[in-house]
């Protein structure tokens, strides 16, 4: 993970990784769960014991992006940002669900970054990358 790339959800100080966690100026620490992830969902961001998706949700949202609705913007997204990359390009999906899109634009970049509220969505389809369990309001 590069420097300065991620900021603390409780004060905004960057955060350093340190040994098994992630660790901001104020003090404000973060563990790195031997999945690989950090979870950067403050206690006070949470509006359920667990919040994210439920297995049917995730079921449900694949079988709709399954019916093909959104490739039409992903395709014009794609037009529109596939010639502005980097060679070796860090990108943060946030919001990034299953990854249906990355994958649409066969995106994979050096550095993937993924934000989502759902741990379930983000193990499930995207073990190898960086994924932080978080809300994107604020982007951490």
């Amino acid at each position: 993970m590069r420097e300065n790339m991620l900021q603390c959800p409780v004060c905004g100080a960057f955060l350093e990784k340190k040994e098994r966690a992630l660790v901001c100026a104020s003090g404000h620490s973060f563990d790195i769960a031997r999945q690989g992830y950090v979870n950067l969902l403050p206690v006070t961001q949470k509006h359920s014991k667990h919040p994210g998706d439920t297995r049917d949700m995730v079921a449900a949202r694949r079988a709709f992006l399954d019916q093909g609705y959104y490739v039409p913007i992903a395709r014009k997204v794609w037009e529109m940002l596939g010639t502005r990359l980097p060679a070796e390009p860090c990108v943060l999906d946030a919001g990034c669900g299953e990854l249906r899109f990355l994958l649409f634009y066969q995106l994979f970049p050096a550095l993937l970054l993924l934000i989502s509220i759902s741990i379930r969505c983000l193990y499930e389809f995207a073990p190898s990358a960086i994924f932080f369990p978080a809300s994107a309001v604020p982007i951490p």
